[in-house]
């Protein structure tokens, strides 16, 4: 395998970047460089990170914080591998295998910009994160004037990715990959570019795999590559401000890649969705109140009418009833049970549930929306 720069921005995160770290390097992977770029944390954060003490760690301070994109270019501007594996400090790696699929595919296929493992969020690797999709003013129309709304043509469409990525079993070419932990190449990187620095927190990630694709590159998700992201557990410091930065963020990357009119149209319809009245799709449903690990079961009724023997039992979840992005995982027998680490990192708050069913063509619905809430 060619030499390996792994980049990690640590933001008040020391604790998972030793955690991430110390998994990398029981992985004995040869010729490789940690460069961990400090953007402006606590004392206590930055007292943690002087306590590393890996030859093949680099740890680089910034007094500043301008930003996660601003931070991962430091990084890679001090790199010196030929490969380049951006993580996010709360990943967890337990196979060398993860490393070597993604070199080995980008080594064999020059046309790719990057590749992208599969995310699980517990270390028992049962529940995965969902995929997403390139934004564009479509969908953000969509989002705005309720569109994307449950049961409709477009979160059918939606729906129908989700699950053929997540039941892939062979590599994908898709239009975004995550940022928490993809791999791409130096000389891919002098072609395509840097991080845009006007991105201060999230799209930097999805202005680069678009710019990559404008210049005719693809991505690839390697389902056979496995990392563990212990999802926005750096994002649940300062919930308010991860908010405000996404928002910002995604405003700037329309601005940036459609033209006027199609952002004039966008802005109409924000202005139409705010009119309409509130959709709530759960509307005089009460939520269950979970302080432990709830476990949710599909009815006895369901369970005779499910039929079709090839079809997958799955139980997702997410923040929103529209299940976008939504966690996502296969059930054995007819009951999902959140582990106790996997509830105790997920933000307190409401969420979704429901139970479904796929065939790899098509899926049916093995439960109404169960609303629930975390209150560990």
């Amino acid at each position: 395998m060619s030499s390996l720069s792994i980049i990690i921005v640590n933001y008040n995160s020391a604790d998972h970047i030793l955690r991430c770290i110390a998994s990398i390097n029981r992985l004995s992977i040869p010729d490789k460089e940690i460069i961990v770029v400090d953007n402006d944390s606590t004392p206590d954060d930055i007292a943690k990170l002087k306590g590393i003490n890996y030859p093949e760690v680099k740890i680089i301070f910034n007094h500043v914080n301008n930003g996660f994109a601003a931070a991962s270019n430091i990084g890679y501007r001090h790199s010196k591998g030929e490969l380049i594996l951006f993580l996010n400090p709360d990943t967890m790696l337990y196979a060398r295998d993860s490393i070597v699929i993604m070199a080995d595919y980008l080594l064999r296929y020059p046309g790719v910009a990057a590749v992208g493992p599969k995310l699980w969020l517990d270390d028992e690797q049962k529940v995965a994160m969902s995929s997403n999709f390139l934004p564009s003013p479509l969908s953000r129309l969509h989002e705005q004037l309720g569109l994307i709304g449950y049961g409709s043509t477009f979160y059918k469409i939606l729906q129908k990715k989700l699950l053929r990525l997540f039941t892939a079993e062979n590599p994908v070419q898709v239009n975004m990959l995550s940022g928490a932990a993809f791999m791409t190449s130096r000389d891919r990187i002098n072609k395509i570019g840097l991080f845009d620095e006007n991105f201060r927190l999230y799209f930097e990630d999805t202005d680069w795999f678009k710019r990559a694709q404008d210049l005719g590159f693809s991505l690839v998700y390697l389902p056979q590559s496995e990392i563990v992201h212990y999802h926005n557990q750096s994002a649940k410091l300062n919930y308010k401000i991860s908010i405000e930065s996404a928002l910002a963020s995604q405003n700037y990357y329309l601005r940036k890649h459609y033209s006027f009119l199609l952002r004039g149209i966008l802005k109409s319809a924000l202005t139409i969705s705010r009119l309409l009245p509130a959709k709530n799709i759960i509307e005089g449903s009460d939520y269950i109140i979970c302080r432990l690990p709830p476990v949710f079961t599909i009815d006895n009724k369901t369970r005779t009418n499910i039929g079709c023997q090839k079809t997958i039992k799955i139980f997702e979840y997410s923040s929103n009833p529209y299940f976008y992005p939504c966690a996502i995982s296969v059930i054995e027998n007819n009951s999902f049970a959140f582990n106790a680490d996997l509830w105790g990192k997920m933000k307190k708050g409401r969420y979704f549930g429901r139970f479904i069913g796929y065939n790899g063509s098509r899926y049916s619905l093995l439960s109404g929306i169960i609303p629930f809430e975390n209150k560990h």
